[in-house]
């Protein structure tokens, strides 16, 4: 018989379908409400999915399989919207990115380093932006070529190049430095820093060794600065003499002029 009550009903035990006194309302079939379900305790579902719908179609699900794996399943977009942070805690230190299946990338926690890594043999990390309206590629980290960085465009950095491998380098463009000095030359070596080349004024290429001007090349002369050896002739040229002094400006063997 059904019973319609116009009032409030207050039942100790309620048992619809079967009897189980481990609850206080305990029904073995289909449950419906029509109005608002207030929870004010833990809510425990035990089996089944938890199938949520606002049209009554397109449900989104939640299934637990395994041990303790939440699936969560739409049929269209998944919105995070949070009002303040979104905070991913994975304590098997992977969070992984699927497309169908298959894993193509990870964020990774290893030794209490940040890794990105790509799981597709072979497959690129490429960095895009949205530059005056077109989409372009920063920067391509080639993973088929041990992670060979190419850059779209300029590369401003405000330290140095260092260089750990031996193979040599390849410019299509002109490379430039900046002028230097003979203490510093634009160009020197890692162990010798104030020995190589730097300009020495407008059009006059300088060499310079032991922070010294050694050697001025300009279009219409070379200056030395120093006395020149021709070492298998036994030949010194010695520069230090001034136009119209006297003194040996060859000596070449014994002889001198």
């Amino acid at each position: 018989q059904a019973i319609t009550c116009t009032g409030d009903v207050q039942v100790a035990g309620m048992y619809i379908g079967a009897t189980n006194i481990s609850y206080d309302l305990y029904n073995n079939g289909t449950s419906y409400f029509n109005g608002n379900v207030i929870v004010d305790a833990t809510l425990t579902v035990s089996g089944g999915d938890i199938s949520i719908s606002g049209d009554g179609s397109n449900a989104a699900t939640l299934t637990e399989t395994g041990d303790g794996l939440l699936t969560i399943a739409t049929v269209d977009d998944l919105v995070l919207d949070a009002g303040s942070d979104i905070t991913l805690d994975a304590g098997g230190n992977d969070i992984r990115f699927f497309k169908n299946g298959v894993e193509y990338g990870k964020f990774k926690q290893d030794s209490n380093n940040f890794d990105i890594f790509a799981s597709v043999e072979n497959k690129d990390i490429r960095f895009k932006g949205n530059d005056g309206g077109s989409t372009i590629t920063a920067l391509t980290l080639d993973m088929s070529n041990a992670g060979s960085a190419t850059f779209n465009d300029d590369i401003d950095y405000g330290g140095k190049l260092t260089q750990t491998g031996t193979t040599a380098n390849t410019f299509a463009g002109v490379v430039r430095g900046p002028d230097g000095t003979k203490a510093i030359p634009t160009y020197s070596f890692t162990n010798d820093t104030n020995t190589g080349m730097y300009s020495g004024g407008t059009d006059i290429l300088a060499f310079s060794a032991g922070g010294n001007t050694g050697l001025l090349v300009k279009s219409d002369e070379i200056t030395a600065k120093t006395d020149i050896v021709l070492d298998g002739f036994g030949m010194v040229l010695d520069t230090a003499l001034t136009s119209g002094g006297s003194g040996t400006i060859i000596n070449f063997g014994s002889t001198s002029v």
